[in-house]
C-alpha cells in the first residue's frame, strides 16, 4: 500500500500553527535520574513535567512516544538515564529540538530534592538550573515541586536557587563581586583532580579584589561558596607553606583574619548558619556524607557531594604546625564561645559533621555566605 503524501498535511500545519507558537523553542524532557524512585514513577513525573512546561506558555514539548520512535529509528543506544550535557546535546540533535530538560531526584533524610536543568542543544550551555526541596512524601514532587520547577524554567516564577547579580555601588567598586551563571562543564579550576558534581547547576562568584573565582550553591535559604576561600591576607597560610596547597584547598586563616576575609556582600557564617544548613540536609549525623567531595580523602573518607558543596580535607594549623591534610576539614564560624575561643565545624572520615570550640589563633578554612 502506498503511503499518503505528507506535503499537503505539512503545508496545512504550517498555515494553521500561529507564528507566535512556532517561535517557541521545541523542548524534549529526558528521563530523570533517581535512585529513590522506581521507573514507573519517573516516567509519570517526566510526562507531568512536559505538561507543566506546556502550561507555562513558553515552550513546545515533544511527545514521549515521538521521541522514542525517532531515537529508535536513529539507532541511538543509551544505557541508563542521559544525565550529562554532552549526552543531552547528542540526543537533542537527533531529535532536532532546540532545548533539552534534564532532571535529578534525590532524597536526604526525609527531604526530596528535584534539580532540573534547561540545556541549549546548539551550544551545550545550561540556560537555567533550578532546585526545589520538599519534606513531604514523594507525591509532593508531582503536586508541588514540578509546577514550581516548570514555572522557573518557563520564566513565570522567580528561581530562588539561582543567584542574581547584585547591583554594585560606587563605594563597593574596589572590593565587590560579580556572580555569573555557567554550565557544569566550566567549574573553577583546582589541582585536586576531584570531579564536580555533574547533577548540580551552579553560579560563579568572582572576587574583584584578586580576580579569583569560586563556585557557589544554594542550600536551604542561604547561598554558600562551594570552595574554600583563597584570598591572601595577613595571618593566612597555605598548608605547609606550599603554594600548590592553596590552589587545591584554599588558605588557612586565624579567626581574626577569617572574620574579614570574605568579599564585600558575603560574610563568615555564624554557628547558627552552619547549624541551619546541616538541618536542611537532614542533620549533622549525615552531613559529612552529603557535603564531602567524592574523592581526595584518605582511608575511603569521601562523600556523595549531593549539593555540590565539595568539602575537601584541607587540614589545619596551630602554633605553626600543619596537621590532618587528607583526614579533616575544619571551618571557622564567626560565633565566639568565649573571649578567646570560637565555634568551628569539623568534617572527617565518617558520615557525620562535628562542631567544637578552638583557640582563635588556630588556622582553619573559610567558606562564605551571601549577605
Amino acid at each position: 500500500m502506498r503511503r499518503p503524501h505528507l506535503l499537503p498535511f505539512l503545508l496545512f500545519l504550517a498555515v494553521c500553527v500561529p507564528a507566535q507558537e512556532a517561535k517557541k523553542p521545541m523542548v524534549a524532557v529526558l528521563p530523570f535520574t533517581s535512585r529513590v524512585l522506581d521507573t514507573s514513577a519517573i516516567e509519570g513525573l517526566v510526562s507531568a513535567m512536559g505538561s507543566e512546561l506546556i502550561n507555562t506558555g513558553a515552550f513546545r514539548v515533544m511527545e514521549r512516544s515521538q521521541m522514542e520512535q525517532i531515537l529508535k529509528e536513529q539507532g541511538f543506544q543509551q544505557s541508563g538515564a542521559c544525565d550529562g550535557q554532552q549526552c543531552a546535546v547528542e540526543v537533542g540533535k537527533l531529535l532536532s529540538v532546540d532545548q533539552i530538560v534534564l532532571g535529578t531526584i534525590a532524597k536526604v533524610g526525609s527531604t526530596y530534592t528535584l534539580t532540573a536543568r534547561l540545556v541549549s542543544v546548539q551550544t551545550g550551555e545550561v540556560l537555567k538550573s533550578v532546585t526545589r526541596n520538599s519534606r513531604a512524601d514523594a507525591d509532593a514532587i508531582l503536586t508541588d515541586i514540578l509546577p514550581q520547577v516548570a514555572g522557573v524554567l518557563g520564566g513565570i516564577e522567580k528561581n530562588s536557587s539561582i543567584v542574581s547579580t547584585p547591583a554594585i555601588t560606587k563605594a563597593e567598586s574596589l572590593t565587590t563581586f560579580t556572580v555569573k551563571s555557567h554550565s557544569s562543564a566550566r567549574a573553577p579550576a583546582d589541582t585536586s583532580g576531584i570531579p564536580w558534581s555533574a547533577t548540580i547547576g551552579f553560579e560563579i562568584l568572582t572576587d574583584r579584589r584578586d580576580g579569583q573565582e569560586y563556585r557557589v550553591v544554594r542550600i536551604g535559604s542561604k547561598i554558600w561558596t562551594a570552595q574554600n576561600l583563597n584570598y591572601r591576607s595577613d595571618n593566612s597560610w597555605c598548608y605547609a607553606n606550599d603554594p600548590a596547597a592553596c590552589t587545591t584547598y584554599g588558605r588557612l586563616y586565624d579567626h581574626e583574619a577569617a572574620k574579614t576575609a570574605c568579599p564585600s556582600g558575603w560574610h563568615l557564617p555564624t554557628d547558627e548558619e552552619w547549624n541551619a544548613m546541616t538541618d536542611e540536609i537532614g542533620g549533622m549525623a549525615g552531613a559529612g556524607s552529603t557535603l564531602k567531595s567524592s574523592g581526595g580523602w584518605n582511608i575511603s573518607g569521601g562523600g556523595e557531594d549531593i549539593y555540590g558543596f565539595r568539602i575537601l580535607p584541607a587540614g589545619g594549623s596551630g602554633s605553626g604546625n600543619f596537621k590532618h591534610l587528607g583526614y579533616h576539614a575544619f571551618f571557622w564560624s564567626s560565633t565566639l564561645s568565649s573571649k578567646d575561643k570560637s565555634w568551628y565545624w569539623n568534617f572527617s572520615r565518617d558520615a557525620s559533621a562535628y562542631r567544637g570550640t578552638e583557640d582563635l589563633a588556630k588556622a582553619f578554612s573559610v567558606r562564605c555566605v551571601q549577605n
